[in-house]
């Protein structure tokens, strides 16, 4: 949402660089309610714009900026309101469209939201953002074949968009086609290595693909950009165990319960990393506490280090 509001703010300074005699004043107040965007100043922003309005209650531009500020504040009902009104008054924003998608989406109006973003992109199917929110919204409602569609198309376009990468990583790994998330998720850590989450899912998928350091040196990658990041801990501690690295697992399983105490989870996967480390005691005392908080809890990691009771012998 920043993102819009920035491009928002540059948008309005540069429409009111020149003014027209007769619409100074409403371009005065545009050209301040941008500069109330810029500096995070919405409360302002909203009254320069309103006040453009009294002036000449015909400006879309107002209206559109309203909607804007109103959706970024999650006040949908009003983001609403204002972005119809702009929508009536300029049938050829197609920036309106989009942002009626956020706005219904943000009402849980998915239908709505959908045609919203459809319209956007059927406009201007090589603009990034508008593609990105379509296919993300069909990905979250299993539309597959019509997400992968529309980013594809914009690939075709522009390769060098890593979140369009990114997003179609997600829509073939939860289709199981894990090869080709792999590929659309390695494309997107080489155009953008500075994304946590890029790095956390290219590791998940080499994890399913069994390359097993590939998948350590992405899960690092993530951590060194979001070091606290309880998934990324989890999954590379996990990871850890199947490669037979205990001690260094025992070290992300700990990491993960200081970053979520509450987590069973983390607990169960602690209690068995310790007995994997032949700590028992401190696997007795995780496994003691959980019989108290959550007796199935305790079972599940009870059923994770039988295994190694049945081989080992050790209690």
């Amino acid at each position: 949402m920043r993102n819009i509001l920035t491009a928002l703010t540059l948008f309005l300074i540069m429409a009111a660089a020149g003014f027209g005699s007769s619409k100074d004043s409403v371009n005065i107040y545009l050209r301040q309610g941008g500069l109330a965007i810029q500096n995070n100043d919405l409360r302002g922003a909203i009254a320069y714009f309103e006040s453009a309005l009294r002036l000449d209650s015909s400006s879309a531009n107002a209206w559109k900026n309203l909607g804007v500020i109103y959706s970024a504040q999650k006040n949908y009902h009003k983001s609403m309101e204002c972005l119809q009104k702009a929508r009536r008054l300029d049938t050829a924003d197609v920036d309106i469209f989009n942002n009626l998608g956020i706005a219904y989406l943000g009402l849980n109006d998915t239908a709505r939201a959908l045609e919203s973003y459809r319209h956007a992109v059927s406009r201007k199917p090589n603009n990034g953002g508008y593609a990105r929110s379509l296919a993300s919204l069909l990905l979250a409602n299993k539309r597959y074949s019509e997400a992968a569609s529309t980013l594809t198309k914009l690939l075709q376009v522009d390769s060098s968009d890593a979140e369009a990468n990114f997003i179609l990583g997600n829509i073939y790994f939860t289709q199981g086609n894990f090869a080709k998330s792999e590929g659309y998720y390695d494309k997107a850590v080489a155009l953008n290595a500075l994304e946590a989450r890029y790095f956390y899912n290219q590791g998940v998928v080499k994890d399913k693909l069994g390359k097993n350091y590939e998948a350590e040196v992405a899960y690092k990658k993530s951590l060194s950009l979001e070091p606290n990041n309880f998934d990324v801990h989890q999954h590379l501690g996990v990871l850890y165990i199947g490669s037979q690295k205990f001690p260094e697992a025992l070290d992300e399983f700990r990491t993960a319960v200081k970053l979520d105490p509450e987590s069973d989870e983390a607990r169960i996967a602690l209690g068995a990393a310790y007995m994997y480390n032949d700590m028992v005691k401190e696997a007795k005392a995780v496994y003691d506490a959980l019989q108290k908080r959550n007796p199935a809890a305790a079972q599940k990691m009870m059923d994770l280090i039988m295994p190694l009771v049945d081989t080992t012998g050790r209690r």
